[in-house]
């Protein structure tokens, strides 16, 4: 599956917008938000764009995608929807005999850097949204939808501690050093 979130240019797909890159280089901390997982992958493979939440923020920016520690009880039925489903064995988290044992997912790690672009009421979003994202989330009356625009999947989660709400997240070395390759190889390519 391609991701939706990602840009196509010249006939080569671009990792992540330069705009992403260059704000999250700016920063010494990052915004991050921890999601149970399988919720978390789902957005570092760019088939969910949106997450729901029962609450706000004024914050708008890059924001740290950190899978929890912690799965449901009912991931085996969760993983079994097709929507989930056909996402999730795309990107090898089906083994058989074995159906979605909890080591597939990447679980007390940052998977992807996100570009939080908008929150807004989920009746105002959920008219406009393919049924697969509207699988991926909770869009009952009175929550938010927190529309990400772009998602830069990590090529080595990052393992840390997560923690409720949007909390600060200073990123290690290795971080740092990947967002800069990337970078640098994306302005080589627009030369």
């Amino acid at each position: 599956m391609t991701n939706p979130l990602l840009q196509q240019r010249g006939g080569e797909r671009e990792p992540v917008p330069t705009m992403l890159l260059s704000s999250i280089l700016q920063r010494d901390t990052l915004k991050a938000l921890t999601l149970t997982e399988p919720w978390c992958s789902l957005m570092r493979y760019g088939a969910k764009g949106v997450e729901t939440r029962s609450w706000t923020t004024q914050y708008r920016g890059p924001v740290a995608l950190h899978a929890a520690k912690t799965l449901p009880k009912q991931l085996d039925a969760i993983c079994e929807l097709p929507a989930f489903a056909k996402v999730l064995k795309e990107h090898g988290h089906y083994r058989e005999k074995t159906m979605f044992p909890w080591k597939l997912f990447p679980v007390g790690k940052v998977l992807a850097i996100g570009m939080l672009e908008e929150i807004v009421r989920t009746e105002q979003i959920v008219a406009n949204l393919d049924a697969s994202e509207v699988a991926f989330g909770d869009y009952t009356s009175g929550r938010y939808a927190w529309r990400f625009s772009a998602i830069y999947p990590l090529k080595t989660p990052i393992p840390v501690q997560g923690a409720l709400w949007l909390w600060n997240w200073t990123p290690p070395a290795p971080f740092w050093d990947e967002i800069q390759q990337q970078m640098s190889s994306q302005l080589e390519v627009t030369r």
